[in-house]
């Protein structure tokens, strides 16, 4: 751990809308610097490291380097697991964007690897820590709302192809925010029943909707819906929304508590609460290594939402062939 007075120097891998969402808010918090940034397009990362006053570095350099003390890796998902372990083995702690990787197993060797080295490792799970999110999972996990019998998170925002082609498909890049909520909040669940519509898209072949319903044995249900295929332009829109309906209360948060014009983000308004998720898990990161928090979502979560995104879209393709399908995943502990 690192003593509090210490400003925590920070290494960013990845210079594109996430890593400057990440240099922001490195910024913003008292305690965290930005020292050096790496990316494999170096134009993206000289224009980041000037606004922010770090240096450039390759990846091989970040790693050596006598001036970090952690690394944020904001880079593609397929280089995520390769990235941390460098950076585990360089004795460097480390936050991870999500999805941290699709292997399960991956993941929980990554855990295994940062706890034999001794440093810290912590998932990108930047939803659970908005202060009105948090509140909802600890209302729901510590009796206020009675016993909960339903959770309901939906997340639709329309994306044009051009945006999307930057993504996984919704599966993938959204419903695990939409997994380790759900855990956060209700536990593992016993099963799952989940797939993906087909695709509009003109020429992308990645799913552009997908839903999941997590049962649990005492008899609550989550029922989880993303879409970047439409908005919601309803009143009370689900454009990012979570409600937990209990037998003595109601919590409920949505990101559409606050908008405004758009300011040359990816989508067509401003979305303040979205962007401040990212200031408030560098906050608790900083927190983390000083020793002053426990993580609010672990590597272990990372896996089991990996499982069960996993289980959902490995049966997906069913519904092409118009069968009947029904994913089930049991709770293993």
């Amino acid at each position: 751990m690192l003593s509090a007075p210490t400003s925590i120097r920070i290494g960013l891998i990845g210079a594109g809308a996430a890593g400057r969402l990440h240099a922001d808010a490195i910024a913003a918090v008292p305690g965290l610097s930005l020292t050096a940034v790496a990316e494999s397009r170096s134009g993206r990362s000289d224009d980041l490291a000037r606004a922010h006053g770090a240096t450039v570095r390759t990846v091989d350099e970040l790693f050596g380097a006598n001036d970090v003390d952690a690394v944020f890796i904001a880079s593609p998902t397929a280089s995520h697991l390769p990235l941390a372990h460098r950076a585990i083995a360089a004795g460097l702690h480390v936050f991870v964007e999500k999805p941290v990787a699709e292997s399960p197993d991956e993941i929980r060797a990554l855990a295994r690897a940062a706890a034999g080295a001794g440093v810290v490792i912590v998932p990108g799970h930047n939803y659970l820590h908005q202060p009105e999110c948090s509140r909802l999972v600890r209302q729901a996990r510590d009796g206020t709302l009675g016993r909960v019998r339903s959770l309901h998170i939906s997340y639709a925002i329309r994306h044009e192809e051009e945006l999307a082609s930057h993504y996984d498909g919704v599966l993938h890049e959204v419903m695990v925010h939409h997994a380790y909520l759900t855990l956060a909040a209700l536990g593992r669940p016993d099963r799952v029943h989940g797939g993906v519509s087909a695709a509009h898209w003109a020429r992308l072949e990645t799913d552009d909707q997908a839903w999941m319903v997590w049962e649990y044995d005492d008899g609550a249900l989550a029922m989880l819906y993303g879409t970047f295929a439409v908005d919601d332009l309803g009143p009370e829109p689900g454009t990012f929304a979570v409600k937990a309906l209990g037998t003595e209360g109601t919590a409920s948060y949505s990101w559409r508590s606050t908008t405004t014009v758009d300011r040359g983000g990816p989508f067509t308004f401003g979305i303040p609460l979205y962007e401040e998720t990212y200031t408030h898990q560098a906050r608790a990161f900083r927190d983390v290594l000083r020793g002053e928090a426990e993580p609010a979502s672990t590597l272990e979560d990372a896996a089991v939402a990996a499982e069960i995104v996993a289980s959902v879209g490995a049966d997906a393709d069913s519904y092409a062939t118009g069968e009947r399908r029904r994913t089930t995943r049991e709770d293993p502990a």
